[in-house]
């Protein structure tokens, strides 16, 4: 999310994203409250591996379980299509891991990300 973003950032990430989701075999699932969608996730899969990714509920609606049953349904899309390793990437230090554990995932390893300012 960038909130700060211009209309030209914008566009080239919806881009983006709808490359993304030409590329991979993708499923959106959502949940709507008052006509917005306030509520989302992406299940990316192929052969025998799913990975649930972008969980995201906007500030004024978390707390509610929207998270929680879109990781679930998510799941259960997967499992439905025979995935033997579903997966998905969480910040090991911030609180979405935690939810993941009570959903039944277990931490496999850790990756580092760098960044460098120009």
């Amino acid at each position: 999310m960038q909130p700060d973003a211009d209309e030209k950032t914008v566009s080239e990430m919806n881009a983006a994203d709808m490359l993304q989701l030409k590329a991979a075999n993708s499923r959106v699932f959502g949940i709507v409250e008052d006509g917005e969608v306030v509520s989302s996730a992406q299940l990316y899969s192929n052969e025998g591996t799913a990975q649930v990714e972008d969980v995201a509920t906007l500030p004024a609606y978390r707390g509610r379980g929207h998270a929680k049953a879109l990781v679930t349904r998510a799941v259960q899309e997967a499992v439905a299509d025979n995935h033997e390793f579903i997966f998905l990437v969480a910040d090991g230090g911030d609180w979405p891991k935690k939810l993941y554990n009570r959903l039944g995932f277990e931490e496999v390893g850790s990756r580092l990300a760098f960044l460098k300012r120009v």
